[in-house]
């Protein structure tokens, strides 16, 4: 079973205004959460066989959007700002579009990563805003859930500082985000899907992470 997270809830709430968050998800699958269920083995699995596909996904990510904004999400549509906004400490509510499947960038054989832009919004402001703190990248291997978070061990985590984030700052027709990617060298995981987890540490105030999104290893 697939649950849509992030972006439905944060459309509900009216955070994201304007017609322009479609074209955005039409290129990027939003962050999904995965019941994981266990095979004879004992193994954790995604989904009821195993597979979760990129077309699956993008079917339930437009459903969620023509639901929120059926549901009464309200507004005018919101000019994207030639340039970034200010940036802020803290914010409320992060969603990360991540890559369907680990991505090939050097043409040989094997994944080498995963593509993630990053979004963050406050309340009180429906675009998108840029941010002061640090952000990090944490990813298990096999399909974690929240309540297993604190007893899973990291596969890898990448961190970006405020300074490094600057470099990484894009315009989309969504908003101002973030867009990076996250190589695992030669040392790729070896389980049949992962579980990313995005936390935001302002210089002031509380630490925000995402909901983990779960990924079927599968190379586009």
């Amino acid at each position: 079973m697939i649950r849509i997270r992030t972006l439905l809830g944060h459309l509900k709430n009216r955070h994201v205004r304007g017609m322009g968050v479609l074209p955005m998800c039409l290129r990027a699958v939003p962050a999904l959460q995965i019941r994981a269920f266990h095979d004879r083995d004992g193994r954790e699995t995604h989904g009821r066989d195993a597979r979760a596909t990129a077309f699956q996904r993008f079917l339930l990510t437009v459903a969620a959007i023509s639901t929120a904004m059926l549901g009464g999400c309200t507004g005018g549509t919101q000019k994207v700002s030639s340039t970034p906004p200010p940036p802020v400490d803290e914010v409320d509510r992060i969603i990360p579009l991540i890559s369907p499947s680990p991505v090939n960038w050097d043409g040989r054989p094997g994944a080498d990563g995963l593509e993630v832009c990053v979004h963050f919004f406050r309340y009180s402001q429906g675009l998108p805003v840029t941010v002061r703190g640090s952000l990090e990248f944490v990813l298990y291997e096999g399909v974690i859930g929240v309540k297993d978070l604190p007893s899973a061990k990291p596969f890898r985590s990448w961190r970006f500082s405020s300074e490094e984030l600057k470099a990484h700052r894009i315009r989309r027709m969504m908003g101002w985000g973030y867009a990076m990617r996250l190589p695992w060298g030669n040392a790729p995981p070896t389980a049949s899907a992962v579980t990313l987890l995005v936390r935001y540490t302002p210089l002031k105030g509380r630490p925000v992470s995402s909901d983990p999104t779960a990924i079927p290893l599968s190379t586009r």
